[in-house]
């Protein structure tokens, strides 16, 4: 329930507040910015990742930096300013790194991997996205692995790679995951069945995120559910491959 959970993170966040641990109020802070991103304000979301990484070197604490940096990434990627938000995943890797946060590095490598194909580097996006798969199973595979999988479908060339990858990633889904798992794994896996004419893989991946979210809808949701029974429908009438190519 990603709307309960963000009413909590800011209850959360003003009792903080109100009882003057200002530390933990900033530490929590970057959760919020998910409540913008699934309402599709990307701006807001950006700034919340500025706020947090602000605060975080006022009060001297490189995690929260982390944290704040890492949202700016997601939202750099939804923007598709693929050299930006490369060059920032690549700045807070290594500051994961530095602070032992590895549970961090699978995505951030599986998110580098999408931006390096967007680019063109498409060997070496496949390198990375294969080496992010490897890390997040060292992980409990609830924890990224959907996210990781939904990349790692995204960047591969080959049809018989991204069957396994979507295939896995919708397995650990049911077997319950947090929500960042869901939103993102099916918004990749539905782009990718789009852009190969897999109408029936993308009506399938809608009707999980739709399920998944009937209780509290997004914005976010409710557009890709949108994006892929329409275009879907349009292919399956003999729509034309310039259609699919919009979903790089």
């Amino acid at each position: 329930l990603i709307r309960t959970a963000q009413e909590k993170f800011k209850e959360c966040i003003a009792y903080s507040t109100r009882m003057g641990f200002e530390r933990t109020a900033i530490q929590i802070n970057h959760m919020t910015a998910w409540d913008e991103l699934l309402s599709l304000r990307l701006e807001a979301a950006y700034e919340i990742g500025r706020q947090t990484c602000a605060a975080g070197a006022r009060i001297r604490d490189p995690r929260t930096i982390m944290n704040g940096s890492r949202i700016q990434c997601y939202v750099l990627l939804e923007q598709g300013k693929w050299e930006e938000a490369q060059a920032r995943l690549d700045e807070n890797l290594k500051l994961s790194q530095e602070l032992h946060a590895l549970r961090y590095e699978p995505v951030l490598r599986a998110f580098a991997a999408k931006a390096m194909a967007q680019r063109g580097a498409v060997e070496e996006a496949e390198r990375e996205a294969r080496r992010a798969y490897e890390l997040s199973k060292q992980l409990d595979e609830r924890w990224v692995g959907p996210m990781v999988l939904g990349c790692y479908a995204a960047v591969m060339r080959n049809p018989g790679s991204q069957d396994w990858a979507l295939r896995k990633g919708a397995a650990i889904l049911r077997k319950g995951c947090g929500s960042h798992n869901h939103f993102l794994f099916c918004r990749d896996a539905i782009n990718v069945c789009l852009k190969r004419g897999d109408w029936k893989g993308a009506r399938r991946h809608a009707d999980a995120i739709e399920s998944y979210s009937a209780e509290e809808p997004t914005l976010w949701s409710d557009f890709h559910i949108a994006k892929a029974r329409t275009v879907a429908a349009i292919g399956e009438c003999g729509g034309d491959d310039k259609l699919r190519a919009e979903f790089d």
